[in-house]
């Protein structure tokens, strides 16, 4: 402060709009007096400051003439008593940006575990202004992937963003031939003076410039093969559908082994909708020097064989493989199977059948002994038949008996499924052999059954023999026509007191001379009779 006046100032002050000044009043300062020493100031430099570069700054001193009390001021100028012009202290910019990219995860699209071949890969990105001036219109560029969000309108020194930038890149061929994608990006943002400053991306440090990398993979080569039908004759042909995916170059064959009996048909393959001939080796045609398709993935081979007129029936099994060339390895397989069907007049063994009445309980079809309808037969593979109104059932095409010596074939005749009172004569369940474009006869026998019950006691016989009574002898003969109509089973019991081994006597004599009588009848059929003797002890 310098008095330039012709009288002593006293009460003398400075003021700073842009700073805190420190020190005075200063009481007095004689004519041409000057002090450097009271008054002192501090600006703390603001984020506006350095953005404009510089910190404009000044002050006013104040003093008041003691005998009139008039106070007189004047502004600061940076080296002139006679001028006011401003301090100006320039400020160094030193805009900054950083960039760091990172992986927050791969899309596993296909859904195979692997970081392969159309998956893609996420990208975040943090932003750092890391310069001491405030950044505007911030970008961010990615050659190797898919951008989303920005710009970004301001950040200011020392703060970050990692919200508003993201990328994508679906793994492509190349990455996965390469094994890695190796990727970055570019940040870039004007200064306050309309200057552009950027940086290259780091995969963890705002100072490095790192790539980021992720490890990937080729998706293994795939391999499928169809038919166009599940069930071939003998002498069609059929067409097969081979569809290799994932073939990354073209160091690759495609083999298909033939089945036994099957032939290919000459000029009916194709590569991709391009005709081709393999090279064919006993069962194996070889197709080589295939292209893969536009895509880079696919190949589709379509071919014919023909199923030869001598094959036996079964399962016939079409392999394919894909074959490394450089390594000769086998990359991957496929397999398609059909089913060459029988021939119902040469192949099969027919089943016929009926369930009878069996009338006479011999176990055989006899003239005139009619059908059991509703009756159900099963096979051993769980097939169930029910008899017609006539008591007839057919098993067709029964089985594929062995060409040579013939095979067994089993039925059985649910029991439960007769009419009441029914039971089987014949032998159940039947197994009888099946010889191939034969038929055979098998055949359930059954017959009604009705119990007579025939209670004796010791009032049948004479005094203590085994000689029956003569009122029971024709008494016989009338239980002889009950028997005829009812084809029933005699059931027998000796009912007694004291029990006596006369007892069995008699009722052995009693069966025998029932069962003569039933011979001397005709015997209509079997006579079965069941035995019991009844005493108290």
């Amino acid at each position: 402060v310098t008095n330039t006046g012709n009288a002593v100032l006293q009460a003398i002050t400075v003021t700073d709009a842009n700073a805190t000044v420190i020190g005075g009043p200063l009481a007095t300062l004689a004519v041409g007096g000057v002090d450097t020493s009271t008054f002192t100031a501090r600006h703390v430099i603001t984020l506006a400051d350095m953005n404009a570069g510089r910190v404009q700054n000044q002050a006013e001193v104040a003093a008041i003439y003691g005998p009139t009390g008039v106070r007189y001021t004047d502004l600061s100028d940076d080296g002139s008593i006679t001028e006011n012009d401003p301090t100006l202290t320039p400020l160094t910019a030193v805009p900054a940006i950083s960039l760091i990219k990172r992986i927050t995860s791969v899309k596993d699209n296909n859904e195979n575990g692997l970081n392969d071949v159309g998956d893609s890969i996420e990208y975040a990105f943090t932003v750092v202004n890391s310069g001491n001036v405030t950044l505007s219109n911030i970008t961010v560029a990615d050659p190797n992937a898919t951008m989303s969000g920005g710009p970004l309108a301001t950040l200011d020194p020392g703060q970050s963003n990692s919200s508003t930038f993201k990328a994508e890149h679906l793994i492509t061929v190349a990455d996965g031939e390469a094994g890695t994608v190796v990727n970055s990006a570019t940040v870039e943002a004007s200064t306050p003076t309309s200057q552009l400053v950027g940086d290259v991306s780091d995969s963890s440090d705002v100072l490095g410039d790192d790539a980021t990398v992720i490890e990937v993979m080729l998706t293994p080569p795939g391999l499928t093969k169809t038919a166009n039908r599940s069930e071939v004759r003998r002498g069609e042909i059929v067409t097969y559908t081979i569809r290799a995916t994932n073939l990354v170059n073209n160091s690759f064959i495609i083999r298909d082994i033939m089945p036994g009996g099957f032939t290919y048909v000459a000029g009916s393959a194709t590569a991709n909708g391009v005709a081709v001939t393999p090279t064919v080796s006993g069962r194996t045609l070889t197709f080589a020097g295939l292209t893969r398709d536009a895509v880079g993935s696919l190949m589709e081979i379509k071919l014919q064989l023909r199923a030869s007129t001598t094959l036996a029936t079964g399962k016939f099994v079409n392999n394919a493989e894909v074959i490394n060339t450089i390594t000769g390895a086998v990359m991957v397989k496929a397999q398609a199977t059909v089913t060459i069907k029988e021939e119902h007049v040469f192949d099969c063994g027919d089943v016929i059948g009926r369930v009878f009445d069996d009338l006479n309980s011999n176990g055989y079809p006899d003239d005139g002994e009619p059908g059991i309808a509703g009756a159900r037969i099963i096979t051993v593979k769980g097939v169930i038949i029910t008899t017609d109104k006539h008591g007839r059932f057919n098993v067709p095409c029964a089985a594929l008996p062995d060409a040579s010596i013939g095979s067994n074939f089993i039925l059985k005749l649910y029991a439960t499924s007769l009419p009441q009172g029914y039971k089987l004569t014949s032998e159940n369940p039947r197994v009888l052999r099946l010889t191939r474009g034969k038929v055979t006869k098998f055949n359930f026998g059954a017959t009604g059954t009705h119990a007579v019950q025939l209670d004796v006691t010791r009032d049948a016989f004479i005094g203590n023999s085994t000689n029956l009574k003569p009122t029971w002898i024709s008494g016989v003969d009338r239980l002889i026509k009950i028997l005829e109509k009812s084809r029933g089973e005699l059931a027998i019991t000796y009912r007694c007191g004291q029990y006596a081994p006369i007892a069995d006597q008699r009722v052995e004599e009693l069966e025998a001379f029932i069962k003569t009588k039933w011979e001397d009848a005709g015997a209509p059929h079997r006579l079965n009779v069941k035995t019991h003797v009844e005493c108290t002890k």
